[in-house]
């Protein structure tokens, strides 16, 4: 029994020994066909001594690897939203190469080529065939800016934020004067400049809403500048007087329309309140005005001005009715 193993191991080392590609051809024996693709290892003599080793394509291993990466395909872009539709409506018309000579900006003649006006530029709307038949004429939309038409502001707040202008001036005070003018006696004067400055003390108010009489120096006898304010446009008026004084409709009512009414003075300003008495309260001429005065001294005063304390031979009217100095009269006794 142990020589039949024996003999078994010997056998096996035997085999082991032997070659077991002895049947298989050699490279060395096989013929190769001379058309077949030959792989360039190093560069050949003719290339080193044109560029050197390090210039052939042999030393770039950018170049010399066995697979060349290959540049991804970029995802295609949406074409959603506004752009989208302008990558629908204007072609693409980079696809097709061309060359330098056709990419090369071309320079127009400004003044031999025409200019197109707002009313030609237009904009090919976006259609597909199975939007409509290619029959249909296509839809041009004009590229000029649209006029919009201004939306009017209504409500307290609109009245309030809307510009005013200025209506024209035609009565005694359309004069405009500067900041410390002075004035002749009898004449009144808008003195805008007067705004926000040193007008002196308030010493009267009117029975008409807003309007009130500053005296620039109270402390003196002599003819000295007065001003009123309260008009709409916030620019007072300035006059020259020694003493004003404002007064209502019913105190000139019962002067006036009373039996000492005769021998009063009548001037431009018992005109224009005949008119504002007879469209505010309904009364006639020479008559009172009845149960609406009160309604008519919220709107309508008078201003009397005095040359000198005492003593004087004439006097100045003025009728202020609706923020408006309506007319004007210097009276006198004789």
């Amino acid at each position: 029994m142990l020589k039949k193993l024996c003999l078994m191991a010997l056998l096996a080392s035997v085999a082991a020994c032997g070659d077991p590609l002895r049947n298989m051809d050699r490279l060395s024996d096989v013929d190769l066909a001379e058309t077949e693709a030959v792989a360039q290892a190093l560069p050949t003599e003719e290339e080193i001594a044109r560029e050197g080793f390090l210039g052939t394509a042999a030393a770039d291993p950018a170049t010399n690897t066995a697979a060349q990466l290959q540049p991804a395909e970029p995802a295609p872009e949406k074409t959603g939203g506004f752009l989208g539709l302008l990558r629908r409506v204007v072609p693409n018309t980079e696809a097709a190469p061309r060359d330098a000579a056709a990419t090369a900006p071309t320079v127009l003649n400004a003044e031999a080529a025409p200019q197109p006006s707002e009313t030609e530029t237009a904009v090919v709307l976006d259609t597909t065939a199975d939007d409509q038949p290619a029959d249909d004429p296509v839809l041009l939309a004009s590229l000029s800016p649209a006029e919009e038409t201004p939306r009017k502001r209504r409500g307290l707040f609109a009245r309030v934020a809307a510009p005013q202008k200025d209506k024209p001036r035609t009565g005694p005070d359309a004069t405009d004067v500067p900041y410390g003018t002075v004035l002749p006696y009898g004449v009144i004067a808008r003195v805008c400049e007067a705004r926000r400055k040193p007008l002196g003390r308030k010493v009267e108010k009117a029975n008409a809403r807003g309007f009130a009489l500053f005296d620039s120096n109270p402390d003196s006898a002599a003819p000295r500048t007065f001003y009123l304010t309260g008009f709409p446009d916030g620019c007072p008026r300035q006059l020259t007087a020694a003493s004003v004084l404002l007064g209502a409709p019913s105190l000139y009512e019962q002067l006036h329309y009373g039996p000492a009414g005769k021998h009063l003075a009548y001037g431009a300003t018992d005109k224009a309140y005949e008119k504002v008495k007879s469209r505010v309260c309904g009364a006639r001429k020479g008559k009172p005005c009845g149960s609406k005065i009160g309604q008519l001294e919220k709107s309508t005063f008078f201003v009397n001005t005095y040359e000198r304390f005492g003593g004087n031979a004439r006097w100045s009217e003025l009728l202020i009715h609706d923020g408006e100095v309506l007319a004007a009269s210097l009276k006198s006794n004789d």
